[in-house]
């Protein structure tokens, strides 16, 4: 786990104010995807909707990644332009080691606290994709004085035994209108 000593391997500036001050492998919100990707790329990737609007979609990145084992991106459905609006550095733990991730989770916070002085709140609970009720995440979110929303959080989710998923820490920076997009549509 050398490679996530990764505190700050996502922030560009040390006096990061606005969402797209920050990075995750190079890429930050609002740019667009091809300036690392080609289309054709682009389009191998499976696309996902995890929403009941389809307005937005994910695809995974596992080539080229430094920091992280992959990384997710959520694009707008039908831009050309392919402009990020969420992105998310993801580790995997197999073996379902609770404790890395949270140790892994806890140094990430403490770096973004110490560095930029953002407001973290934390909070933890069920994970509604687990319908039993098993699944458990634990997160913490950063209030960015620029939009007060919480565009950047650090999670781990705690996927139950009896689940195909693996334990994950996930670094996630948020569009403001990704976030309203989750909050008034997605789950509708």
């Amino acid at each position: 786990l050398a490679i996530i000593v990764l505190s700050l391997c996502f922030i560009t500036s040390s006096q990061a104010d606005d969402i797209s001050d920050f990075e995750i492998e190079g890429m930050s919100i609002g740019d667009s995807l091809l300036d690392f990707i080609s289309e054709e790329e682009i389009k191998i990737e499976n696309k996902k909707y995890h929403y009941s609007s389809k307005k937005y979609y994910q695809i995974r990145i596992d080539k080229n990644i430094n920091q992280y084992e992959l990384v997710t991106i959520h694009l707008k459905d039908k831009d050309k332009k392919y402009i990020i609006y969420n992105i998310a550095g993801v580790i995997e733990y197999k073996n379902k080691d609770k404790k890395k991730c949270e140790n892994q989770m806890e140094i990430i916070k403490d770096s973004i606290i110490g560095n930029l002085n953002l407001k973290a709140v934390f909070d933890e609970g069920n994970l509604s994709w687990d319908k039993t009720g098993k699944s458990k995440f634990k997160r913490y979110s950063f209030l960015m004085s620029s939009t007060n929303q919480y565009n950047l959080s650090v999670i781990c989710q705690f996927w139950d035994v009896d689940t195909p998923f693996s334990h994950v820490l996930k670094t996630t920076i948020n569009s403001e209108e990704y976030d309203l997009f989750l909050i008034n549509e997605a789950y509708k």
